[in-house]
C-alpha cells in the first residue's frame, strides 16, 4: 500500500485509501479472495500491532 500510494506513510491514509487498494488487488491484479482476505489481515495487523494505532 505504501509504493501503491506513491510513498505516503499509512498512518495519513484513511478507510477509502485501504478500499481503493484492496479493490486494485482484486479488479487489476485478479487476487483471489483467500489472498485478499490475508491482505486485509496484514493490514490491520500493520495498523494495530506496528503503528499502534485503530485502523481505519
Amino acid at each position: 500500500m505504501y509504493i501503491f500510494y506513491n510513498n505516503r506513510h499509512p498512518a495519513e491514509m484513511g478507510k477509502l485509501e485501504m478500499e481503493q487498494f484492496l479493490t486494485y488487488l482484486a479488479v487489476e491484479r485478479n487476487l483471489a479472495s483467500s489472498t485478499q482476505s490475508q491482505t486485509l489481515a496484514a493490514l490491520l495487523f500493520m495498523y494495530k500491532e506496528v503503528l499502534q494505532m485503530e485502523p481505519p
